[in-house]
């Protein structure tokens, strides 16, 4: 009986948290050896379930995958412990924290963003996904990382380019697929 309603908890979310943060002490040096080395830290909201290590980590496996940006050759990825030099911070926050990080963009608790040298992945989605990736939170964590880190690249949001079509990696996913998959 204690296992069937461990199954039956609810995942809890905070709408909005302190503001401060664990920081990821993981460092994880690129695969590649091509490419403009981009260093960035990791940075998750107090009050969150998230462990920071495990996320940070997760975010390199994803920037570091050859499908990613690395694939391109002009950039690559390491990750560092907060304190060292790094040219991009990324967080996962609270919705109403990635309301205050992202601003003047407006995200309404609902999207992430990415803004100056900060890439704000919001907890909602990190934790919950959306409608149009089902149950599948895996790849939606991926598509999030890549899609904010490519603002960072300075990419630019492209619409779905026909119907049936696999949906661009800086389309708006996490606002629907439209007619793309």
């Amino acid at each position: 009986a204690k296992r069937e309603a461990k199954s039956l908890d609810k995942v809890y979310l905070p709408e909005s948290g302190s503001g401060t943060y664990q920081a990821a002490r993981k460092s994880v040096r690129s695969r590649s050896s091509y490419g403009a080395l981009i260093r960035y830290d990791v940075r998750v909201e107090n009050g969150l379930s998230i462990d920071p290590d495990k996320a940070a980590l997760l975010i390199q496996g994803v920037l570091d995958d050859p499908r990613s940006w690395r694939g391109t050759r002009r950039w690559r990825f390491e990750l560092v412990p907060v304190g060292q030099s790094a040219t991009l911070h990324a967080y996962i926050v609270t919705p109403t924290t990635t309301d205050r990080l992202c601003a003047p963009y407006l995200t309404r608790g609902e999207v992430s963003c990415q803004n100056g040298n900060r890439v704000v992945l919001n907890a909602k989605r990190w934790v919950f996904g959306v409608d149009s990736y089902g149950s599948d939170l895996t790849n939606y964590r991926r598509y999030l990382v890549n899609h904010e880190f490519g603002h960072a690249l300075g990419k630019h949001h492209l619409g779905c380019p026909g119907p049936g079509r696999l949906a661009p990696v800086m389309m708006q996913q996490t606002k629907g697929l439209g007619e793309c998959r």
